[in-house]
């Protein structure tokens, strides 16, 4: 085989003479036809390396670079062979018990991943220098994957692209400013790397220019290189755990804690890197059909990766044995949700030979104010991921199944970003509008739906109690339940908000003085009291070290339940949903702040005692069912002294959400998912928006009827 200036090459990496005779050979390798073997002999020494394609320039960009692994090789040099192409040599003899990477294959990839995992977590522990100012462009990476001829007809919204672009640019800066990035060694095209099934190593040929990267790019780059989609549709999850434990033991062996690999870096990272490597494949090497149909369904459908919908279809057929066609993610254009935009998930496969339709539901986090981007920040999705993954995972573990038809099952859940359920909608399953009021049997649903939710709490604590003879409360096992939303403090996002509302109730109490009459006390009396009873609410809204608490839903507006109603308007199912609030605290608190809301005043003054009654008496059955005494693990008198603590925080609670609920559903929407309504009207001008939403019948009704409730506390108590 001729080349062009090897021999020169040569001499000067071995330090030959121009005196000295030597003779090399450069032929095909077992590997392909793209790797090649180079043997040179002189007169005393004989030596083999191979060489392996490499990109223009990469003899300058490898200068100085020092790489401190033995299974991460760099280059001794480079030469032009004759096709033009650039060839990297290195110092591995012929590699004679190495093999190439075979396609699908498990033991390959893990044998891959342990090699990347310790050579990643001694880069991050040795490497004490300051990153390069680096920085990578999502827009020009998106231009030049749809300027590609198999790309250029897809069907993508402008507006959609655009925002794709943003949101993903936002993140790659963020993993940029972390600093939690190592040196790549991976290729696109996979002939960098041969493993010995030996002793079970690899070894990676560095043949690309410094790259700075979050660790899981080259994994990701290296499943999709030695894989295809059938076997990623069965594998691809198990993958990405196999990678990151691997990662994770190596940096816990090197004693490094200065990197936490938790599920919200992982799911972030995966999600976001996974349509970069994907277009960095497709522009960088010849990529499959099915990976180019898999970055167009992305461009087409940006907020969820095809695996992620792999992810789905095996956690609901609990199998991966069926052929994938293809899915639509659509907006369901749904205004109700505060923290989040929602959409139907549509997948068709072929499952045991039959065509089959899978319809999901999405809830994908993008609040629409810069208020709400706080308040998910102080970890709401954080906590839903909990009860979905960790806490219903937990009950079904101690058999309470039965008792978890009061949410939807969750197919998916990444953290901060989606979660996907059952669709109830096809089962008749709808949302009511939030101001409205439910009747008798819609409170009922709803208040038996919270004694499930208390009662699992319950039972869980006494089975793990009995387990380790001592008592075992969750929040001692998940220290996830610390308040982090109702903090009255300078610091607190919401303090400004707080404000205005105590200023919002000031100005209702003048505005409607028949419904605080009953007090019979100066304007100026009353607000003294009211104001006793709004602020109530941040010392007893937390964890009580008197009463039995349980994990509770916290959010309890209509907008987070869902109804199966009859032809007759009658309600004959309930489902809670957007766990985004939990909290642990007495289980009256749930209760109360429902009745108190979402019925009328004559509905609760009727069935009040009979819908706590229910509510204590469900809880009771159920652990009585499931072996414990009610008596020791929820007395009854105690749940009512705890009522009568938590009471003036529920009323409180209750003013809160009616201020915000009760409005005209479309002036809400109008006022509420606008930054600039939304800033004007709820943050600095709270009078103004009591006037705009004055005319309507809910608001004034709900109004009236929880000042009338909190009055009537005042004068039972004797404030």
């Amino acid at each position: 085989m001729t080349c062009v200036d090897l021999k020169t090459a040569v001499r000067s990496a071995l330090s030959i003479s121009d005196d000295q005779i030597f003779n090399f050979t450069l032929k095909k390798s077992k590997f392909g036809d793209d790797i090649l073997l180079l043997d040179t002999e002189n007169s005393t020494i004989q030596n083999k390396y191979v060489a392996v394609p490499t990109i223009i320039g990469i003899e300058n960009k490898l200068k100085g670079q020092k790489i401190e692994n033995d299974k991460i090789l760099l280059p001794l040099f480079v030469f032009q062979y004759t096709n033009n192409q650039k060839y990297a040599v290195f110092d591995t003899g012929d590699l004679h018990n190495y093999s190439a990477v075979e396609k699908n294959n498990i033991e390959h990839f893990e044998i891959i991943f342990e090699t990347l995992a310790e050579y990643q977590a001694s880069y991050l522990t040795s490497n004490k220098e300051e990153p390069l100012n680096i920085n990578f462009d999502v827009t020009a990476l998106f231009d030049k994957v749809t300027n590609l001829q198999q790309l250029k007809n897809f069907d993508t919204d402008t507006d959609t692209l655009k925002n794709t672009k943003i949101r993903l640019q936002a993140y790659i800066n963020k993993f940029y400013e972390d600093k939690l990035l190592v040196r790549s060694v991976g290729c696109p095209t996979g002939n960098n790397l041969f493993v010995n099934l030996e002793n079970k190593s690899s070894v990676i040929l560095l043949n690309s220019e410094e790259r700075l990267v979050p660790p899981v790019y080259d994994a990701l780059m290296y499943i999709f290189t030695f894989s295809d989609e059938r076997f990623r549709q069965k594998h691809f999850a198990k993958l990405i755990r196999k990678y990151f434990d691997a990662f994770a033991y190596y940096l816990h062996q090197l004693n490094s804690e200065a990197y936490s690999i938790t599920r919200e870096y992982i799911d972030i990272t995966v999600r976001v890197l996974l349509p970069i490597v994907k277009f960095q494949i497709i522009i960088e090497s010849s990529a499959s059909e099915e990976l180019i149909s898999n970055a167009l369904r992305f461009l087409k459908y940006p907020l969820i990766n095809q695996e992620d919908v792999y992810e789905v279809i095996e956690n609901k057929l609990k199998s991966t044995e069926y052929d994938f066609i293809d899915y639509e993610m659509t907006n369901m254009n749904v205004k109700s949700g505060h923290l989040g935009q929602y959409f139907n998930i549509d997948i068709q496969i072929i499952n045991q030979g039959k065509p089959t339709h899978l319809t999901f539901f999405a809830k994908v986090i993008i609040p629409p104010t810069e208020f709400l981007k706080e308040i998910v920040e102080g970890g709401p999705s954080e906590k839903e991921d909990f009860f979905y993954i960790t806490l219903m995972s937990l009950f079904r573990e101690h058999g309470l199944e039965e008792l978890l038809d009061f949410a939807p099952k969750c197919y998916l859940s990444r953290v901060k970003w989606m979660i996907v359920l059952d669709h109830l909608g096809n089962n008749g399953f709808v949302t009511l509008k939030l101001n409205q009021t439910l009747d008798i049997d819609g409170l009922k649903h709803v208040v038996a739906q919270l004694a499930k939710l208390a009662a699992v709490t319950l039972i869980l604590e006494e089975n793990l109690s009995r387990e380790e003879g001592k008592h075992v409360r969750i929040n001692e096992i998940y220290p996830k339940f610390e308040e982090t939303l109702c903090i009255y403090g300078e610091e607190s996002p919401i303090k400004k908000m707080v404000d205005k509302n105590r200023d919002s109730l000031h100005y209702l109490i003048e505005l409607l003085p028949e419904a605080t009459a009953q007090l019979n006390l100066p304007l100026e009396e009353k607000i003294k009291k009211f104001d006793e009873v709004f602020m109530s609410v941040f010392p007893r809204i937390l964890t009580s070290d008197v009463f039995r608490n349980a994990i509770a839903h916290g959010d309890m507006h209509l907008g987070n339940m869902l109804f199966n109603q009859q032809k007759d308007g009658s309600i004959s199912e309930s489902k809670l949903v957007d766990f985004q609030i939990l909290r642990y605290i007495p289980p009256a608190f749930d209760m109360l702040v429902f009745i108190h809301m979402n019925s009328s005043r004559e509905i609760r003054l009727k069935h009040y005692d009979d819908l706590v009654e229910g509510f204590y008496r469900d809880i009771a059955k159920y652990l009585v069912k499931f072996g414990h005494d009610p008596e020791n693990a929820f007395p009854k008198d105690a749940f009512y002294e705890s009522i009568k603590y938590v009471r003036p925080a529920c009323l409180s609670m209750a003013f809160v959400y009616s201020y915000m609920m009760k409005v005209d559903p479309e002036i809400r929407e109008y006022l509420f998912l606008d930054q600039e309504k939304f800033t004007y009207y709820y943050e600095n001008n709270n009078r103004e928006l009591i006037d705009l939403v004055w005319t309507g019948t809910c608001f004034q009704e709900g109004i009236t009827s929880i000042l009338q409730d909190i009055a009537d506390y005042i004068i039972e108590t004797n404030m």
